[in-house]
């Protein structure tokens, strides 16, 4: 006859030192860290403490599992990455030192021999490829192929709360959480084991027996006792998860403004085609139009060009594609006359703004020259603009004296002298309680666009709508089935019969 703690000293097993469970534990995870406390339990032959390790190994397995398929990937990328692994490593340490140190310390002082690092790397290799998979299950949703639907759609709860597919990844990633904070209540939920040990331990009869070395034997069927635990840890987590609150967020935001009617007024003639702006004046004017166009919201904006006469391009419209694609269409060929009508251009655009009932009223007029033709004086336009309170923002393009405009017989650039006269413009814009501008470059040009831009700008407001539907109860539902499950089981064969 032998003690049980003396048997197991007797065996050709080798213990693990304090140093390699640490180790084990922080690369490896709970499920190194505890298989390795477990096996020094067995070597001293403290068998309660070895399957109280085994259970708490698996509950806390469990439980990181979870939590890692479970957290939204912001909620994770907060914690920092030695945290985890350095909590428990520091555990398995914890545990060791307080109910292995004194005899492995023992063990060493006698200069018996302990477990191989190389098996401990091994062990760790092993636990570490689990981790790896289920980081590969979170990041990529290899789950959903089994499931009819794969993508994330929430099932009829009412219906279908039973459903396996609510415990996808790829489903508790869909979730909004409201309370988060309870995932980490998931952490102590091996505590509560922990402490029912305690208790059991400390207070429990207990009679001490020695059986010889043939009648120790080691039954697989005695491990259904951690059955009942299993599943009340499940009930737990899903009570937790519950109190976090899953829900889905349907949000919806309603962008209004009142609006400003604007219309561009844009010189095609002749003089445009000078080339001290590249390609030319016309289209350096017809790439910032369709920027200050893009950049509008809700606005009605119309077109209006103009040569030796006026041509209503476009009406206001909020249809900002067409207006672009007119914006693009704009060419020296658009209108036969030549000259510069700016009288008839402004009295073209008032057209466009008389009956318009918006609050601001805006027109660009962007010309390189002097009034030369049509048969309405610009002054006069401009009184007419200011009757119906149409603001005038008046840009003069184009630089003095000599500028290049086509070529020579060589294809060399060929320079002519240019003169602007600033009186009539300046005077409109005066009229128009607006604004005058002289650009003699493009990014001089692209400057007095921008600043009309902001000058111009109407409130704009927002509507939010939030369609929040809670799913909490399903995990509820199913946490009350686990949980009849562990009243089941803990009142029957499994747990009474084995726990003798």
């Amino acid at each position: 006859m032998i003690p049980v703690a003396v048997k197991n000293n007797t065996r050709k097993q080798k213990p693990y030192k304090i140093a390699s469970i640490w180790a084990a534990s922080f690369f490896g995870g709970p499920l190194a860290g505890g298989y390795l406390i477990r096996h020094n339990f067995l070597f001293l032959g403290e068998n309660d403490k070895a399957n109280l390790t085994t259970a708490l190994t698996l509950i806390l397995t469990l439980i990181l599992t979870f939590l890692l398929l479970v957290l939204p990937e912001t909620f994770i990328d907060n914690i920092p990455n030695y945290l985890l692994p350095t909590i428990y490593g520091l555990f398995a340490a914890l545990i060791v030192n307080l109910y292995q140190k004194k005899q492995l310390s023992e063990h060493e002082k006698e200069g018996l021999p302990f477990e191989s690092n190389w098996k401990v790397l091994g062990i760790s290799i092993l636990a570490a490829l689990y981790w790896v998979l289920i980081i590969l299950l979170y990041l990529i949703p290899f789950l959903d192929i089994f499931s009819e639907n794969q993508a994330a759609t929430i099932p009829s709860m009412e219906e279908n709360w039973f459903s396996i597919d609510w415990f996808f990844p790829s489903q508790l990633k869909s979730f909004d959480w409201a309370n988060p904070i309870w995932f980490y209540a998931m952490l102590a939920v091996p505590l509560i084991f922990i402490l029912r040990w305690l208790i059991i331990n400390q207070f429990n009869q207990k009679l001490p027996i020695a059986l010889t070395k043939k009648d120790l034997k080691s039954d697989p069927i005695t491990y259904l006792r951690f059955i009942p635990p299993v599943f009340f840890t499940i009930s737990l987590l899903l009570i937790l998860t519950s109190l976090a609150r899953p829900q889905t967020t349907n949000e919806q935001v309603e962008q209004w403004s009142e609006g400003i009617d604007i219309v561009l007024n844009i010189d095609i003639s002749e003089s445009m085609q000078i080339m001290d702006f590249l390609p030319n004046r016309l289209e350096a004017a017809k790439e910032v139009a369709r920027n200050f166009v893009a950049g509008r919201f809700q606005d009605r904006i119309g077109l209006v060009i103009f040569s030796g006469d006026a041509l209503p391009s476009c009406p206001l419209t909020t249809d900002y594609g067409l207006l672009y694609e007119l914006i693009e269409e704009i060419d020296f060929d658009k209108i036969e006359s030549r000259g510069t009508a700016i009288g008839n251009a402004v009295t073209s655009g008032i057209n466009f703004l008389r009956e318009s009932e918006s609050d601001s009223k805006v027109m660009i007029l962007l010309s390189d020259g002097d009034n030369t033709a049509g048969n309405v004086d610009p002054i006069t336009a401009a009184n007419l603009a200011n009757a119906y309170n149409i603001k005038m923002y008046v840009i003069a393009i184009g630089r003095d004296g000599k500028v290049p405009f086509g070529t020579d017989f060589f294809g060399r650039p060929r320079l002519v002298e240019n003169t602007f006269d600033e009186t009539t413009l300046r005077e409109i814009a005066k009229i128009g309680n607006g604004k005058f501008y002289r650009v003699s470059d493009k990014e001089a040009l692209v400057q007095v666009f921008d600043e009309i831009d902001a000058l111009e700008k109407a409130e704009i407001k927002e509507t939010k709508y939030k369609d929040t539907n809670d799913f909490y109860y399903v995990y509820l539902k199913w946490a009350a089935v686990f949980l009849l499950l562990w009243l089941l089981t803990k009142s029957t064969f499994v747990t009474n019969v084995l726990t003798d």
